[in-house]
């Protein structure tokens, strides 16, 4: 089952928002110096909500690249849930190309097998 789209643009609206209120609570900050501790706490929890979001959605990524693989080629190892927690997206991205580069060796190696010498 593949990992829908809207998942991925809503942690991506929500990081740019994120972005936002700090400036903005930058400037705040600086016309009101009392009000900012509350106002850091929600942002700091909101920032909390869309890291674990993005854990989330990582791992949700990691498996159905893992079903991909096991599909295309057994003998392929599966993506690890430390190296996806820690590196994200770029080890995701490291294991689609080595995967990728796997399948194309096999394909070619298929054909030198098939191909009919003379």
């Amino acid at each position: 089952m593949p990992v829908p789209e809207t998942y991925a643009k809503i942690w991506l609206g929500l990081r740019i928002v994120d972005l936002l209120s700090a400036f903005v609570i930058g400037g705040m900050a600086a016309v009101h110096p009392g009000s900012s501790s509350s106002i850091d706490g929600v942002s700091s929890a909101v920032g909390w909500g869309i890291a674990i979001y993005g854990i989330v959605l990582a791992f949700m990524y990691r498996n159905a690249l893992n079903r991909v693989i096991e599909r295309t080629s057994p003998q392929l190892e599966r993506i690890g849930g430390i190296l996806t927690f820690f590196f994200g997206v770029l080890y995701l991205q490291i294991c689609l190309n080595q995967a990728i580069k796997k399948r194309q060796d096999q394909v070619q190696q298929e054909s030198m097998m098939n191909t009919p010498r003379t």
